[in-house]
């Protein structure tokens, strides 16, 4: 695997009835686990064509029409598009509903290093792009992380309940729908990275401060996965690289660089019981990026 590019600590990986390979709440099999093909369980293991090969079939979800020996298992840093991609399986999949759609998350912090690579690095490594196929654009692949052949799942929590939730409880319970009712337009449901885009785009056209309302809702659907803050974890992370493209979680990760900050600076004035500037400082900065947080109305 590339070591160009750091990971994020957390993944998603969305999956169905008709996803390939295995899934499930304790590991995920590649395609080629799943149908006994053991004799390859590395990409360094096969000669560079072959290798291109697989990337490129899986990359552009051809693996399940081409191949019974893909390895790779596909994950995303984005939870929008972990969201979007459930939407389209249930929308275009027989076998697949809102009940036996789910989304995982795992904590790369938990496995070794070089368990994860990202896609674009891979690409690159393979010389692919654009001109070999016109889904292998890699701005389409920036939050796309792969792992290879198994994987035990790692929750951020010890209980494999925080770690995978269906489609049907984020609706039901989370409120979904209610917090990004765009999501739930009949129309664009068979769709997946145009879709994205449009939403990106249609986000920040028109922006408002963030309400309590808006925070309760996110707080209530983030409560599904069984806990309330993705980053009560030591933030200060130098590890963590977030493509300028993801600028919603460019904006959340300054916010939880700066709470980090205040937090630190207030557990050293409690043990030292001495007031610091630095500790006031920070929380004025937390108080001031919370006042500039945009969220969208949609489009004009």
């Amino acid at each position: 695997m590339s070591a160009i590019s750091t990971v994020p600590r957390y993944l998603f990986r969305a999956y169905s009835p008709g996803s390939d390979g295995y899934n499930s709440e304790e590991r995920f099999g590649s395609m080629a686990q799943f149908n006994h093909r053991l004799e390859v369980t590395s990409l360094t293991q096969l000669p560079p064509e072959e290798a291109r090969s697989m990337v490129k079939d899986h990359v552009v979800w051809e693996s399940w029409k081409n191949r019974d020996d893909d390895i790779l298992i596909s994950f995303t840093s984005s939870f929008l598009f972990a969201l979007q991609h459930c939407i389209r399986k249930i929308y275009r999949c027989r076998r697949t509903s809102e009940e036996n759609c789910y989304i995982c998350i795992i904590d790369t912090w938990k496995y070794p290093p070089g368990t994860f690579s990202w896609t674009v690095d891979l690409l690159k490594d393979h010389n692919l792009c654009e001109k070999d196929d016109a889904r292998l654009r890699h701005d389409y692949q920036e939050a796309e992380y792969l792992a290879q052949f198994d994987l035990s799942t790692c929750f951020p929590t010890s209980s494999k309940s925080d770690g995978v939730v269906s489609m049907s409880e984020l609706i039901t319970r989370g409120g979904l729908f209610q917090i990004l009712p765009e999501l739930n337009e009949e129309i664009y449901k068979g769709q997946l990275w145009i879709r994205l885009q449009q939403l990106r785009q249609r986000w920040y056209r028109r922006t408002e401060a963030v309400t309590a309302e808006d925070m309760d809702g996110a707080r209530k659907l983030a409560l599904c996965f069984g806990w309330t803050v993705t980053t009560r974890f030591p933030f200060e992370d130098t590890r963590t690289d977030i493509p300028p493209t993801l600028q919603e979680l460019a904006e959340w990760e300054r916010l939880m660089r700066t709470i980090y900050r205040a937090q630190t600076s207030l557990k050293t004035d409690n043990a030292e019981r001495v007031t610091r500037p630095s500790a006031e400082k920070s929380i004025d900065e937390v108080a001031d990026i919370l006042k500039d947080i945009k969220i969208s109305l949609g489009p004009s």
